[in-house]
């Protein structure tokens, strides 16, 4: 009984400034969305999008944003909102890196702790406590509470290779978290020979190839 042609809804967003803007086709820029007019801190000087779950998550380094284009306001753009835990944890501070992985928010980079990184509970973005009363391989975790430790470097690119290798690229080195983390996973030294460019330097090409800017120079290819 569908008559529409396609159903699916592709929203485009991006960041400009401390203001956070809907994208379409017809009008590049349609103004602020969600009724916040400047959402980021404008003084940040990245701002790192991950889209999950039907929403994006945005880090500008010092706090983390939600928006959600299918909430409806007086614009009918979307909605933002702060992201919050809404367990006994509390969602990491500060981290400048933010991507998706097997279910998880992933967080790092923090100015205090180059190396930690941060992982949400399972299919619970809201989800951030690490020490729970009942350990189950599902709840949020972090380098602090996991086996397979920090990264020993600063953490320049969180890398979703596969469902089962999330790679770190470091300042001076590459490596590589294979498994979950709350499930047996181990930190791996992929090469101390080159790191990864700062943000989200990287891209796979239909092969399945990675390839990424090194953090001095040159691109590589994994």
């Amino acid at each position: 009984t569908q008559t529409v042609v396609n159903p699916r809804s592709i929203t485009v967003v991006a960041a400009s400034g401390a203001k956070l803007l809907r994208i379409t086709s017809g009008s590049p820029y349609v103004g602020e969305v969600g009724g916040t007019a400047n959402p980021f801190t404008e003084a940040a000087p990245y701002i790192q999008m991950v889209a999950g779950y039907e929403k994006v998550y945005i880090t500008d380094g010092h706090k983390y944003w939600m928006y959600d284009p299918k909430a409806t306001d007086s614009d009918d753009d979307g909605e933002v909102s702060l992201l919050v835990s809404k367990t006994y944890g509390t969602v990491p501070p500060r981290c400048r890196l933010i991507e998706m992985w097997r279910g998880r928010l992933v967080l790092a980079r923090d100015p205090a702790d180059p190396g930690r990184w941060h992982m949400s509970a399972i299919g619970d973005v809201h989800d951030w406590d690490t020490f729970p009363q009942v350990a189950n391989a599902s709840q949020a975790v972090s380098s602090t509470s996991s086996k397979a430790g920090t990264v020993p470097d600063i953490i320049n690119a969180v890398v979703p290779w596969t469902d089962d290798i999330l790679l770190f690229g470091g300042d001076s080195s590459i490596w590589a978290l294979s498994g979950d983390p709350m499930a047996g996973g181990v930190m791996d030294l992929v090469t101390d020979e080159t790191g990864m460019s700062f943000g989200r330097p990287y891209c796979k090409d239909p092969t399945g190839a990675l390839w990424f800017f090194g953090s001095t120079g040159g691109l590589y290819m994994m």
